[in-house]
């Protein structure tokens, strides 16, 4: 998306009054505008994040897959505050360290599968 100069107009007396000093401001070359993630982005964020958790249970002999319904309650975690990383935290602390707990009882090993979904409005792990 293009970004007006008339939004820059504004953003240099808020860093102004933020820095104070001339000689940090002077050290601004450039303002970049990060518009909020879209639905269907957060989507493909978390996606992508449990991509990369497959590859790895992939690489321990464990299938990992995943419906729909898992990917749309995990993109609801998008704190815009913190974008991205609001969501790369929820896989973690949501999946990841599910998987692990599961590792270390034995509920899971080399050549087990485990599909990721929704039920009761919460995340579940069905273990084949």
């Amino acid at each position: 998306a293009v970004v007006s100069t008339q939004s820059t107009g504004i953003m240099y007396p808020l860093l102004k009054g933020a820095f104070r000093r001339n000689e940090f401001l002077g050290r601004i070359n450039e303002i970049v505008y990060f518009l909020p993630f879209s639905r269907d982005q957060c989507k493909e964020l978390v996606t992508w994040e449990l991509e990369r958790i497959k590859d790895y249970a992939t690489k321990l002999n464990i299938s990992f897959s995943w419906d729909d319904s898992a990917v749309l309650l995990l993109s609801q975690a998008l704190d815009t505050n913190y974008g991205a990383r609001s969501l790369k935290n929820e896989v973690s602390r949501r999946v990841v360290d599910k998987l692990a707990d599961m590792s270390l009882e034995n509920k899971i090993s080399a050549g087990s599968g485990v599909v990721l979904t929704v039920r009761d409005d919460a995340l579940t792990f069905d273990v084949r």
